[in-house]
């Protein structure tokens, strides 16, 4: 298990430990399950593509603010 610069949201503990990641090829994000060593707390975050950040807010905009354009 990679020790990252990812501070625990619970204890803030500097380093935690990614315990798996998983790749999502039709959304081209990556899941990583983690862990803090301190306190033992676990979370998951989601990681995506700058790119398909923009395509993703482009698609959550509301269809009236694309008519006024």
């Amino acid at each position: 298990m990679a020790f990252l610069s990812m501070p625990c949201p619970y204890c803030e503990q500097s380093q935690t430990q990614v315990i798996e990641a998983l790749w999502d090829d039709h959304y081209k994000t990556v899941r990583r399950y983690r862990v803090c060593p301190k306190c033992n707390y676990k979370w998951s975050t989601v990681e995506i593509d700058h790119d398909q950040a923009r395509n993703l807010e482009r698609q959550s905009l509301p269809s009236w603010r694309e008519e006024k354009t």
